[in-house]
């Protein structure tokens, strides 16, 4: 009962300081993504997706539901759960600072290792998630 009260206690504390850090960079935006994608909080996950600029606001909506159910479905099959820590790279940013790529490692529970690029797009001063 302790150790599971401790669990759920240390997973809001997370999820706090998590939602109070800043994307002003791209390496915390993708500090944010990452651990948004390991606490499973797709919901706030889709907040931090960078659309086409002229996309009406029903195709927002639309097209985040459509994010939230292939989050919801790839994390039934088990990936995010064996995640058991990410490092977060420097990021390589285009001449122009608007887009950026940022290296991150990942380690599973398996102990195996995997490095992915994750690409962002600078909106409004925010660094968000593109899917290209």
């Amino acid at each position: 009962m302790v150790k599971k009260l401790f669990f759920s206690l240390f997973a809001f504390i997370g999820i706090v300081l998590v939602s109070c850090s800043s994307t002003d960079s791209p390496e915390s935006a993708a500090k944010k993504y990452m651990q948004l994608r390991i606490d499973g909080n797709y919901e706030e996950l889709v907040e931090y997706v960078a659309y086409d600029e002229g996309t009406s606001k029903e195709e927002l909506e639309k097209g985040k539901a459509m994010i939230l159910a292939l989050l919801q479905a790839a994390s039934g099959m088990g990936e995010q759960e064996k995640i058991k820590s990410f490092e977060v790279g420097t990021a390589e940013v285009s001449e122009d600072g608007n887009t950026a790529t940022v290296k991150i490692s990942y380690l599973y529970e398996d102990g195996k290792t995997k490095d992915d690029d994750l690409t962002l797009k600078k909106v409004d001063g925010k660094w968000l998630w593109t899917m290209e």
